[in-house]
């Protein structure tokens, strides 16, 4: 009888995990300090000088999460952002969140691939942010845009994604086993290694014994020569 090994796998590195921290926690004191100074009078002033801190915080997380994209030797860099998108797969997620975790959760390596997309969206709005917050104090209007109205319209956008993202990595956690949470903490992910791949076991995450032996071998760039490594 064949068995079953769990094998943990380093898919994050240090850099990349700082920065998402660094931007997770900025942002989420952006939130707050950004709802009081809109509608609490009474503590405006002092929130407004949380947020401008925070909001230099969140800079020096996107400047970090930037430099990482070309210095990464994990799956950080750029290229792994710009991926043939796998429709099958994006669906199966959809599927999987429709359904409150109920349907198959797909297998996918270290980048969500239904999240994929969202995330090349994300650093866009993210610079967006960074930019009209440190400029709408002294040119509150820039090629004909006024930038605390969009300042505040790009906010609410990156408060859904952080409602959303929150929402899902709790549903992975808790129904795919593949430790979705603690990756970002320790940068490693779950996967079952099982002697055969095509079976499979809903909504746990598996690779070949194969891909697990092959000398570490990460996925390659867009252009390179592919390592099967779908885990």
């Amino acid at each position: 009888m064949k068995t079953e090994t769990l094998h943990r796998r380093e898919i994050w590195s240090r850099w990349l995990r700082v920065s998402h921290w660094t931007l997770a926690l900025s942002t989420l004191a952006l939130m707050a300090t950004g709802w009081l100074v809109r509608h609490t009078p009474s503590v405006a002033q002092a929130a407004a000088d949380w947020h401008y801190i925070a909001g230099s915080i969140f800079t020096l997380g996107l400047a970090l999460r930037i430099w990482v994209m070309f210095s990464d030797r994990l799956m950080g860099r750029w290229p792994f952002l710009l991926a043939d998108p796998e429709p099958k797969k994006m669906l199966q997620m959809l599927k999987f969140y429709l359904s409150f975790g109920k349907s198959t959760l797909p297998r996918w390596y270290a980048h969500n691939p239904f999240w994929l997309p969202i995330y090349l969206i994300l650093f866009v709005l993210m610079a967006l942010i960074a930019f009209t917050g440190h400029l709408q104090g002294a040119y509150p209007v820039v090629f004909g845009f006024y930038l605390p109205s969009l300042h505040a319209g790009i906010a609410t956008l990156i408060s859904l994604f952080v409602l959303g993202h929150v929402i899902a990595v709790v549903m992975h956690d808790l129904k795919g086993g593949g430790d979705d949470v603690s990756a970002m903490i320790n940068g490693k992910r779950l996967f079952e290694v099982k002697p055969i791949p095509e079976q499979e076991i809903s909504g746990v995450h598996k690779v070949s014994v194969d891909s697990l032996k092959s000398d570490r071998k990460q996925p390659t760039a867009p252009g390179e020569p592919k390592n099967d490594q779908d885990g």
